[in-house]
């Protein structure tokens, strides 16, 4: 920073400027300008609740909002505890929503819908992403469905993968969802594929733990697990 230099002008416009009179003068960067009044001027602070908001109209309860006109409102117009980062309003509770896209919902998981078709192809079409609940006791996974919960109240739910050469670099994700009476979700290979967990080659690998994802990943003949969540290496075939 410059040092301090004084004008004896007592007064500009008929103003007073300064103590005794003086003009204290400094001499700041942009940068520093946009540090100190810039940053003062954004309207930022905690809410009553104890969430934060940062941005011009920015507007939050016990959350987050980041961002110019960011949000968490429900459809009553009332602040609630939600996360926004980036211009938009996100009126569910407990969710994280960027700018326009949700991308985990309340109970922690990614919204299917964000989850990308792994052809490199961005997003997936709508079949790709589709989301399904299955619990029948054997079900034949669909090339054309990414993302699958499993209800296992009921009974053991075994979902039998496609055959690698039809999905080559697709990922698929699993979740068991629903457990009662120690039922759990297994995975099986179809036809002469294997699947890789930590290097290890395996026909079957069975969760189960609620609440988490497995993906596994088809690639040059082989599965590969990919995301691992909840796998019990014991009760893999």
């Amino acid at each position: 920073m410059s040092t301090i230099t004084y004008n004896t002008s007592t007064t500009i416009e008929g103003i007073l400027i300064g103590k005794n009179g003086f003009i204290r003068a400094i001499e700041i960067t942009s940068s520093q300008f946009r540090d100190v009044v810039c940053h003062t001027v954004s309207g930022h602070d905690v809410s009553h609740e104890g969430g934060f908001y940062g941005g011009e109209g920015s507007i939050t309860a016990e959350g987050a909002a980041i961002g110019k006109h960011a949000t968490t409102l429900d459809f009553n117009s009332v602040p609630i505890n939600a996360v926004q980062i980036g211009q938009g309003n996100n009126p569910n509770k407990k969710t994280v929503k960027f700018y326009g896209y949700e991308l985990l919902k309340a109970d922690g998981t990614i919204n299917p819908d964000r989850i990308p078709d792994s052809s490199g192809s961005g997003v997936g079409s709508s079949t790709l992403r589709r989301l399904e609940v299955v619990s029948s006791n054997e079900v034949l996974v669909s090339p054309n469905r990414l993302s699958y919960i499993v209800d296992s109240r009921n009974n053991n739910v075994i979902l039998i993968l496609p055959q690698v050469q039809e999905v080559e670099h697709r990922i698929f994700h699993f979740r068991l969802g629903y457990q009662d009476h120690g039922y759990a979700m297994t995975i099986e290979r179809s036809g002469l594929d294997v699947i890789i967990v930590d290097g290890e080659e395996w026909l079957g690998i069975t969760s189960n733990d609620l609440g988490f994802w497995v993906s596994l990943m088809a690639k040059d003949g082989k599965w590969y697990v990919i995301l691992d969540s909840g796998i019990d290496p014991n009760n893999n075939i």
